[in-house]
C-alpha cells in the first residue's frame, strides 16, 4: 500500500505549526491515495520518524516523501534524507521515494502576486519587490530564487531583487 508524507520543516512558534496543520487539512482533501500522512524536520511534531511509523502501522510498504520547501538547501539536501536513512534502517522492507522542494513554479509566481496586490502593490516602476530567503550554503537554493525572481520578473514592470538573512546578499543592504 502506497503513503504520502509531506514534510515541513516546523517552527518555534505553534502559531506557525498550525498554518501548517490547516494546509495539510486541505491538502489531505484533494490527495487520492491511501495512506497521507505529514512530519516535521524540527520544532513540531510529529516528526519525520512518527510521520513513517504511523504509516507503516497502517500498512504502508510504499512512501513518498515530499519536502514541503520551497529551495532545495541543506534542509532538503542533507537533513531529511539523513533521516530517511535511519528510517530506512528500522522499516527495510518499505520502499522509499524522495522528492524534490517546491522550487520555482508559475503557481509560486501566481501566489507571490497575489499576495502583493493583497498588501496594496500597484505594479509600478516606483514600487520594488524584495524576495527574502533564509539562506543556504547550499549554490542550488540561490539559483532557484533567482530563477523565481526571473518569472516574477517577466510578469512585473516593478524590478524583483533577491536577498537572504543568513547569507549573501544580506536583504538589508540589497536595497541601499
Amino acid at each position: 500500500m502506497e503513503a504520502v508524507i509531506l514534510i515541513g520543516h516546523g517552527s518555534r512558534s505553534e502559531k506557525g505549526n498550525m498554518k501548517f496543520r490547516r494546509f495539510i487539512d486541505e491538502w489531505y482533501k484533494v490527495v487520492e491515495v491511501p495512506i497521507k500522512a505529514y512530519g516535521f524536520l524540527e520544532n513540531g511534531e510529529p516528526d519525520i520518524f512518527q510521520a513513517v511509523e504511523g504509516c507503516v502501522e497502517k500498512g504502508a510498504k510504499q512512501l513518498i516523501i515530499v519536502p514541503f520547501l520551497l529551495l532545495p538547501g541543506i534542509h532538503a539536501n542533507e537533513d531529511i534524507p539523513s533521516e530517511l536513512k535511519t528510517v530506512q534502517q528500522v522499516f527495510p522492507d518499505v520502499t522509499i521515494q524522495y522528492g524534490k522542494p517546491i522550487g520555482y513554479d508559475e503557481e509560486v509566481v501566481k501566489v507571490i502576486q497575489e499576495r502583493l496586490g493583497a498588501k496594496g502593490f500597484s505594479n509600478s516602476k516606483q514600487e520594488s519587490v524584495l524576495l527574502v530567503c533564509h539562506g543556504s550554503r547550499e549554490p542550488e537554493a540561490a539559483k532557484e530564487l533567482s530563477r523565481l525572481a526571473e518569472m516574477l520578473q517577466f510578469n512585473l514592470a516593478s524590478p524583483v531583487y533577491t536577498g537572504y538573512i543568513k547569507s549573501d546578499p544580506d536583504y538589508r543592504v540589497v536595497m541601499d
